[in-house]
């Protein structure tokens, strides 16, 4: 297959990718890992894949470190009669897994490459491992794939660029971009991945110089868009108001689905004036209502039993229930006829006609 290359800047997630996604598989798959990762602890992969694959320790591969000197020496890889079935007398072996960090370093554009080395990046799918029928891969890391000499930028297959979540606060979300090819324009881009870290992955190796597990600070809080307040707010305004907008547009379904429950009542009766206290001037009758609407009856709610729904009336003479068939509309624009009258939460006997019939 062709190189692939991780690129990204110092603490993003290029190492812990490769040894995630790249080295544990190739253990797993029984591969010998050439690496000069920091810290690249074989015992401690072989146990990780033991114990999270259920594998036992002689199915799996492992790990060789190097150096970057022995990385840049002329017997780093195999010649031309390794791949032939000859003897093999360099530090990789045919169908090894090579993954070199910090690649800059000895394959930099201003540096002088080894003609074997050259071969090796161009014809390194030719060294078969004898038993698995495996071919050699070649994986290399730099913080800016610019760096690398333009004999391996040419032969990159795929290149993937690691960006830390730091401006949004997530300390522990990384995405991944990948590109086909060496340039990373957008035309190229052929997918992007949101990843967190997993713990069970950092002892693995050394993802910081020194004895102890490093600890990041950033150094300008601005860094970070949450830590100003301005940009809370706008945030929260942002959710407001699309959380009202998707209100309106349910309003809007709402009425296209049930069009019925949009129909306009007419105005209920109107409510007669109280009368004015006996012989005070200007003293009126109160204003009789329609004739279309009921004077009886009024809608006070509705029920369902044995699988039928009906409307409750209350009338003079008391409750009265009429299938929920010849109503239409919901809550107070619900609306019925009945005896030939239109029966609404305000239809009934006007307010003051019971005292005016007691007198």
């Amino acid at each position: 297959m062709a190189i692939n290359c991780y690129s990204g800047l110092m603490g993003t997630g290029k190492s812990y990718e490769v040894v995630s996604s790249v080295v544990v598989p190739a253990i797993v798959a029984g591969r010998r890992v050439v690496s000069n990762i920091a810290g690249l602890n074989n015992d401690a992969i072989r146990d990780y894949c033991a114990a999270k694959y259920r594998l036992e320790f002689d199915q799996l591969g492992c790990v060789v470190d190097v150096t970057d000197e022995q990385v840049g020496s002329l017997d780093f890889f195999p010649d031309k009669a390794a791949s032939e079935g000859g003897d093999v007398t360099s530090i990789v072996r045919p169908g090894d897994l090579v993954a070199i960090d910090e690649a800059y370093k000895i394959w930099g554009k201003d540096e002088k490459i080894h003609r074997q080395h050259l071969v090796f990046f161009r014809e390194h799918r030719h060294y078969i491992h004898p038993d698995t029928g495996v071919s050699c891969d070649l994986v290399i890391m730099t913080q800016d794939i610019g760096d690398l000499h333009r004999a391996i930028k040419a032969v990159v297959g795929n290149n993937f660029k690691t960006h830390k979540a730091k401006g949004i606060g997530l300390d522990n979300v990384y995405t991944i971009t990948m590109w086909e090819g060496w340039k990373q324009h957008a035309k190229h881009i052929v997918k992007d991945w949101t990843k967190t870290y997993d713990s069970e992955i950092f002892p693995l190796y050394k993802s910081y110089a020194g004895t102890r597990q490093g600890k990041e600070l950033n150094s300008d809080s601005r860094m970070n868009i949450f830590a100003d307040g301005r940009m809370r707010i706008k945030i929260i305004a942002f959710v407001l108001i699309g959380l009202f907008i998707l209100w309106r547009l349910g309003s809007w379904w709402w009425g296209k689905v049930h069009p019925e429950a949009e129909k306009p009542v007419a105005a209920a009766a109107s409510v007669a004036s109280l009368p004015a206290a006996p012989g005070a001037p200007g003293a009126v009758k109160p204003t009789a209502p329609s004739t279309n609407y009921s004077t009886e009856f009024r809608i006070a709610g509705s029920i369902a039993s044995g699988g039928s729904s009906y409307v409750v009336l209350v009338g003079p003479a008391g409750v009265r229930l009429e299938p929920d068939a010849g109503f239409a509309g919901i809550g107070f624009a619900q609306s019925g006829a009945v005896d030939g009258h239109v029966v609404t939460r305000f239809s009934g006997a006007p307010a003051g006609s019971a005292a005016e019939g007691k007198k």
